[in-house]
């Protein structure tokens, strides 16, 4: 019996797959739950018009359209399997790459068929900096419970 994924024959070994830690896992949910809220705290921070007046078909559009982008943004970019144990600059490279495109593809739909309608112009600075430092954030807090929960590497005690 040959399996390919070894290229050894007689031996059985397990098809090689690309699928996330429970550690990894977690830090994916983190990232999905914050692309889901970080909309809604651009638009506060922002002071729209779209909150003041409860327009909540033009507030839902707009997160449901970010919130896509970003999900579309985070497999583009393969955010999900460059997570190591040691938090590197190219993470927060690809992490930078991947909320730009979300957020030029976002705005570009939005201006393209509302004229952003009641979003000021500082809502997309503050949705791209709340989105890159929330999944910053989340990764830092992964590499740090990985390498023994904030205890002491000497003694041993938190």
């Amino acid at each position: 019996m040959t399996n390919f994924s070894s290229g050894v024959t007689g031996e059985y070994a397990p098809p090689i797959t690309n699928l996330a830690t429970k550690e990894q896992s977690l830090s994916v949910h983190l990232g999905h739950v914050w692309a889901l809220l970080s909309p809604f705290l651009a638009l506060w921070m922002g002071d729209a018009l779209v909150l003041s007046q409860q327009d909540w078909s033009m507030t839902t559009s707009y997160c449901a359209l970010s919130f896509g982008f970003a999900v579309v943004a985070f497999v583009a970019f393969r955010l999900q399997d460059t997570m190591t144990r040691n938090f590197s600059a190219h993470e927060v490279l690809d992490i930078i790459e991947a909320v730009l495109f979300a957020e030029l593809m976002t705005y570009g739909l939005l201006f393209t068929l509302t004229r952003l309608d009641g979003i000021p112009r500082t809502v997309p600075l503050y949705h791209g900096l709340l989105l890159a430092g929330g999944l910053i954030f989340a990764r830092i807090l992964n590499a740090v419970r990985k390498r023994g929960g904030g205890r002491d590497q000497l003694s041993g005690t938190p």
